[in-house]
C-alpha cells in the first residue's frame, strides 16, 4: 500500500496493508493522534485506497478517476461529517449522514464517511453515530448483517494482529433442529460403540485431544471443557459414520465463518467433551446439555455406570449390561520402570494395552537442584516418538526449552494438532495474572507470541480478549517449585521480568548445564493420571546422559 506523504507509523502501515491485501477492511477506523501526527493525511490515503479502481497492484494507484477525485477531496461518495456553526458537533449533521448512508454511492464501490471532529461530538451527536454503527439498513437480513459482522471482526483482529487464534461464525437458527437431531443419532452410535468396547472411549478421548477446544483446558488455565464439534466430528467419522450426518448438519446451518491460521479446523459451533473428568461439571452439563445419548455416555465414561434411566436408554439399543472399563486406575503403570535403548533413549513400554487405556500422553520436565534439594517443574509437552499400535514410547530430550527473550519459561501443552502445538505460559502482565498463548508451527519449525488472556473466571466463562504484548510492558514470568525430598504439590514464585521490546520473541534455548528429571504422564479417558518411573538427563557442554532407574 502506498503511504506517500505520511511518515513514521510503520506498524500502523503495516496493519492496513495486511487489511487491505487480504481484503479485509475494516467498516470504520478511529484515527487518534496529536496535531500534526498525520491524521488528515492517514485519512486521504484511505478514502483514496477504499475508492481505487486501478488494476496496477498498487494502492491507492493515484491516477484512476475514483484515486484523483479522493486526493483532490472531490469524490461525490466521499462525505465530510462537519459542523463549523459550533464549537460542540451537534446531533443534526450526524443525522443528515444517516439519512444519506441509505442512498447508493453515486459512482464509487462504497460511501465513505469522515468525521474530521469526533473528538468534539456532544452526548447526541456520539450516540446518534452509535445508533448508525449498531442498526444495519432495513433490506439488509440476519446473513448479510452477520457476514458484516464476522468480516468487520476479523478486519479489526488483523488491524491490532490479534487475527490468528481468532474464530466467528454466522449461524442459521431455524436448521439447529437438524443439526442437534443429528447430534443426538452422533452420541447414541458413540454409546453404542462404548457399550460394545469401553476401549472406545479412549479412542474417542484421543479424537477430542486432537480437536480445536476453547477457553484453553489445562491445570493452568482451568477447563472450560468445549471442543469443537465439527472438527470431532471429522476426526471420528471413520468409526462412527453418523458423524457425517453432523457434518453435513453443520455446512447446512453455519452460514458463514472467519478463521485464523490457529483455528482453521473450527467449524462454528462447540459441544460439552470432559477433558479434566470432573462430575461436578458433567452433572452440569447433564442438566443443561441438548443430548441424551451423549449425557449416559459421559456418565458411564467417568462413573462407569448408568441411572436406571439410562439403562433403560441402551435397553432400547438391545443392550442389557455394561463391560467394565479399563482405567489407568486398574492397569497397575503408576511408577511404571523405564528401560533405555540402544540410542540411549528412556523407553516407556506399555504394550498394546495402551491403546484401550489412554487418551493422551505426554511428559513433565523438572530442572533438579540436589544440594538444595528443590525441583523446579519447567512444564508439560508432548515431543517423542509414540508407537501406539504396540504402545512403546521413548523420549526425545534435546536439551532445549522454550524461553521469553531467553528467559526460561514454565509452559503447558493446551493443544496438540498435526499442524501445530498450542502452549500456555503463566505470566504477570504488568503485575496482572494472564496466560501467555504461545503456538508452534510444525511446518515453519517456528514459534510465535499470539497474546495474553486471562484464566477461566468464577462463572467458567473464558477469556475472550486477546491482549497483545507491547513495547514498555513487563512480564514477569512464574516457575512452580517443590522440595525434591517430599510429594508436596509445586508452588508459584516470580521468576525473571521481561520489558517488551518490538524484537521481543519466543524460542527454543539451551538449557543451562546441569540436572533434570523427565516423567512420561499418562490420562485416560476418565481425567485419571499415572506417572512412570523417573529419567534423568545430565547436560554438560552440549552432552547429555540418560540414567533411568
Amino acid at each position: 500500500m502506498d503511504f506517500t506523504g505520511f511518515l513514521g507509523n510503520d506498524a500502523v502501515k503495516a496493519r492496513l496493508s495486511g487489511a487491505f491485501a487480504s481484503g479485509r477492511v475494516a467498516h470504520s477506523y478511529l484515527l487518534c493522534g496529536p496535531v500534526g501526527s498525520g491524521k488528515h493525511t492517514l485519512t486521504r490515503i484511505l478514502s483514496a485506497a477504499m475508492q481505487c479502481e486501478g488494476r496496477s497492484g498498487k494502492i491507492p494507484c493515484g491516477v484512476c478517476s475514483g484515486c484523483r477525485k479522493a486526493l483532490e477531496g472531490v469524490h461525490p461518495d466521499i462525505i465530510t461529517v462537519d459542523d463549523p456553526d459550533h464549537k460542540a458537533m451537534t446531533v443534526d449533521p450526524i443525522r443528515a449522514a444517516r439519512s444519506d448512508m441509505f442512498i447508493r454511492p453515486n459512482e464509487g464501490k462504497r460511501k465513505i464517511y469522515i468525521i474530521p471532529r469526533g473528538q468534539d461530538m456532544n452526548e447526541s451527536a456520539q450516540n446518534a453515530l452509535l445508533k448508525i454503527l449498531e442498526e444495519p439498513p432495513a433490506s439488509m437480513d440476519g446473513a448479510q448483517l452477520g457476514t458484516i459482522i464476522c468480516d468487520a471482526y476479523m478486519a479489526g483482529c488483523e488491524a491490532v494482529g490479534t487475527q490468528d487464534n481468532t474464530t466467528l461464525s454466522v449461524t442459521d437458527l431455524s436448521k439447529v433442529g437438524t443439526l442437534l437431531s443429528a447430534y443426538e443419532t452422533f452420541g447414541a452410535e458413540a454409546l453404542s460403540a462404548a457399550c460394545t468396547d469401553p476401549a472406545f472411549f479412549s479412542q474417542f478421548a484421543r479424537a477430542a485431544q486432537r480437536s480445536e477446544n476453547y477457553g484453553g483446558n489445562t491445570k493452568e488455565q482451568g477447563y472450560t471443557n468445549m471442543v469443537d464439534l465439527g472438527h470431532m466430528a471429522r476426526l471420528t467419522v471413520d468409526t462412527l459414520p453418523s458423524a457425517q450426518a453432523v457434518l453435513d448438519a453443520l455446512d447446512d446451518c453455519v452460514l458463514y465463518q472467519v478463521n485464523g491460521q490457529y483455528r482453521t479446523e473450527a467449524t462454528g459451533l462447540s459441544c460439552y467433551y470432559s477433558y479434566n473428568g470432573d462430575v461436578g461439571d458433567l452433572n452440569g452439563f447433564i442438566s443443561l446439555g441438548a443430548s441424551t445419548a451423549f449425557k449416559y455416555f459421559y456418565s458411564y465414561e467417568l462413573t462407569g455406570e448408568l441411572d436406571e434411566s439410562g439403562m433403560e436408554y441402551i435397553a432400547d439399543m438391545d443392550i442389557t449390561e455394561l463391560p467394565e472399563r479399563k482405567t489407568l486406575d486398574t492397569m497397575g503403570w503408576d511408577g511404571k520402570t523405564l528401560d533405555l535403548d540402544e540410542t540411549g533413549s528412556a523407553v516407556l513400554t506399555l504394550g498394546p494395552d495402551a491403546a484401550d487405556v489412554l487418551a493422551s500422553i505426554g511428559f513433565s520436565l523438572y530442572y533438579v537442584d540436589a544440594d538444595n534439594d528443590l525441583m523446579l517443574l519447567l512444564g508439560t509437552d508432548n515431543d517423542m516418538n509414540a508407537d501406539w499400535e504396540n504402545g512403546v514410547f521413548s523420549d526425545n530430550f534435546r536439551g532445549v526449552w522454550g524461553a521469553l527473550d531467553g528467559s526460561l519459561a514454565y509452559m503447558e501443552l493446551s493443544y496438540e494438532g498435526e499442524d501445530y502445538n498450542l502452549y500456555s505460559v503463566p505470566i504477570l502482565l504488568n503485575g496482572e495474572e494472564y496466560n501467555l498463548q504461545i503456538a508452534y508451527d510444525f511446518s515453519s519449525e517456528q514459534w510465535s507470541i499470539l497474546g495474553a488472556r486471562q484464566g477461566i473466571d468464577d462463572s467458567g466463562m473464558a477469556d475472550k480478549e486477546l491482549r497483545l504484548l507491547q513495547p514498555g510492558d513487563e512480564v514477569t514470568l512464574v516457575w512452580y517449585m517443590t522440595d525434591l525430598s517430599t510429594d508436596a504439590d509445586p508452588e508459584a514464585y516470580t521468576a525473571d521480568t521481561v520489558v517488551i521490546s518490538e524484537n521481543t520473541a519466543f524460542g527454543e534455548v539451551q538449557l543451562p548445564d546441569g540436572q533434570y528429571a523427565m516423567l512420561f504422564e499418562m490420562y485416560d479417558a476418565t481425567g485419571a493420571s499415572a506417572l512412570s518411573d523417573v529419567v534423568l538427563f545430565d547436560c554438560a557442554n552440549g552432552e547429555i546422559m540418560t540414567t533411568v532407574f
